[in-house]
């Protein structure tokens, strides 16, 4: 299996982390610390859905956001809340690549 090239706007936030795969075939991520990087940053794409109007199917990704980080408050402050998370955890990906 061969590597390809990706650019920058391929994959964005993952890009240089070791713990994600990029081939061929399709992306993986390998870590679960990865895996949770890649959750809450599609967490953090429905969240802003969701302030254009779109519904999930699954029920408020606000309400869920809220459960998962122990939050109150409104929209804008869930999504503070998770870039803060989500910039934790990369720093996090990133130091143990290093």
């Amino acid at each position: 299996m061969s590597d390809i090239q990706v650019s920058e706007h391929g994959i964005g936030l993952f890009q240089q982390m070791s713990d994600i795969q990029v081939s061929e075939h399709g992306t993986a991520f390998t870590t679960p610390n990865g895996i949770e990087l890649f959750r809450l940053s599609a967490m953090r794409a429905a969240l802003k859905l969701e302030s254009k109007g779109l519904k999930s199917s699954k029920g408020s990704m606000t309400a869920l956001a809220k459960r998962e980080l122990g939050i109150k408050g409104n929209r804008d402050k869930v999504m503070q809340a998770l870039d803060v998370t989500i910039e934790k955890l990369r720093s996090k990906v990133m130091t143990e690549k290093a």
